[in-house]
């Protein structure tokens, strides 16, 4: 129940009250002996962390959950965690370990190889080619249930960053329009956010205007200190 609240907080934008609920959860758990279970529900907050530009809780979090079980998610995460704060370094070391581990899963080939490289790639200014060969082989398992839709998030993400808008606003619109892969994720209203950005760039002001409100009224109930929250509001004030 607390794992189910944690994922609900997390999607209403409640980041903070979720990694503590997250935390109960994998505290219980490990308690019962099942240690990779709360590791993987640790690596779970930190990618939400993660996502809401909580960058140093969600390094922190994921080396915890390292400390407790190195399962397929938990490497696959922390690695893509690693690719987004800019530590290629921990990153490769992850990847390497997750070869190593899990040289011929579907988990580490079809999902956190790519997911976890694409950060690395935007930072060495691929192409939007490039991008999509990368996380090519994450197609198939996207909408499944590990996956929840992380892998079109972070394809669409990069697509952004070096500046492919319509492919960008494909991916997010992907994401939102499957909201029913993960009722609570916080991918649904992110991608409406990654929405209104694509938006703003194509110079579709009005379009992009609604789509930040839709976000914000979303999150109207989330901390009002979350780093990509606060990015949100001024991006909103400029398209005005």
């Amino acid at each position: 129940m607390r794992y189910a609240q944690a994922k609900a907080d997390a999607g209403m934008g409640k980041v903070k009250q979720s990694t503590e609920l997250f935390k109960e959860a994998a505290k219980l758990t490990a308690a019962r002996g099942d240690s990779e279970a709360a590791a993987d529900m640790l690596a779970t907050s930190a990618e939400i962390n993660s996502e809401a530009g909580r960058t140093a809780v969600a390094r922190k979090e994921s080396e915890e959950a390292i400390r407790l079980g190195k399962s397929q998610i938990v490497l696959g995460l922390t690695a893509l965690i690693a690719s987004r704060a800019g530590a290629e370094k921990r990153s490769r070391e992850l990847l390497d370990e997750l070869d190593q581990d899990y040289p011929l899963s579907t988990f580490n080939m079809g999902l956190y190889s790519p997911m976890a490289r694409a950060p690395l790639a935007v930072a060495r200014g691929s192409s939007a080619a490039e991008i999509s060969n990368l996380m090519e082989p994450a197609l198939p398992y996207e909408l499944g249930q590990i996956a929840d839709l992380v892998p079109i998030y972070v394809r669409g993400n990069s697509y952004l960053q070096i500046g492919s808008r319509k492919e960008a606003e494909q991916e997010f619109q992907k994401s939102f329009d499957h909201h029913g892969v993960d009722p609570l994720t916080t991918l649904y209203p992110l991608s409406k956010l990654g929405l209104a950005r694509c938006y703003a760039l194509q110079g579709r002001k009005a379009d992009s205007r609604r789509a930040y409100e839709v976000f914000f009224a979303l999150w109207k109930d989330a901390d009002r200190d979350l780093p990509i929250l606060g990015n949100a509001r001024r991006e909103y004030l400029e398209v005005k």
